[in-house]
């Protein structure tokens, strides 16, 4: 259950909206608030705690329990969140980015696997060019066993670079 608490000199709102686990929240451009869940729901509510929206993601047949870790505004008043999603090929969980428009809705969703190992999306950035850097994690049973990847991808959801340590 989802009991949501905004804090500041005083409380503002406490509102149970749903059972689900907040992993990160922020505030967006229009002064309402995005929360980014476990289960791959994203929650838009305003000021004062009422649902805007709920959207619960998914990317393809192939991919399925999304969990999400990251979230940003977008210079052009959109949300990017990063997380990982299970492949259902190979077991292995894939790095996620998305680009959600203001209303909630997928403009692009990106996907990034290595070497049959399991991927975590966990931050991401806006770069200068409008692109966005995306780091992670992963594990492998190919040594090295675990590492951390930065990825690079386009203000269109186009893959630039990948480093993986």
């Amino acid at each position: 259950m989802l009991n949501l608490s905004v804090n500041s000199q005083q409380l503002t709102f406490s509102k149970v909206i749903q059972e689900t686990h907040v992993n990160v929240g922020i505030q967006t451009f229009d002064n309402c608030y995005m929360l980014a869940c476990e289960d791959g729901n994203t929650i838009k509510i305003d000021s004062v705690g009422n649902v805007v929206w709920i959207k619960r993601f998914s990317t393809d047949n192939a991919l399925s329990a999304l969990l999400l870790y990251g979230l940003i505004t977008s210079i052009d008043s959109s949300y990017v969140i990063t997380g990982a999603a299970t492949n259902t090929i190979t077991g292995n969980t894939d790095a996620l980015c998305m680009k959600l428009n203001a209303e909630g809705d997928t403009l692009w969703t990106k996907t990034i696997s290595y070497n049959s190992s399991s991927l975590e999306s966990l931050s991401v950035q806006q770069t200068n060019d409008s692109g966005f850097v995306m780091t992670g994690q992963f594990a492998s049973e190919v040594v090295p066993n675990y590492g951390v990847f930065v990825t690079k991808i386009g203000s269109t959801g186009n893959l630039e670079w990948n480093y993986f340590y």
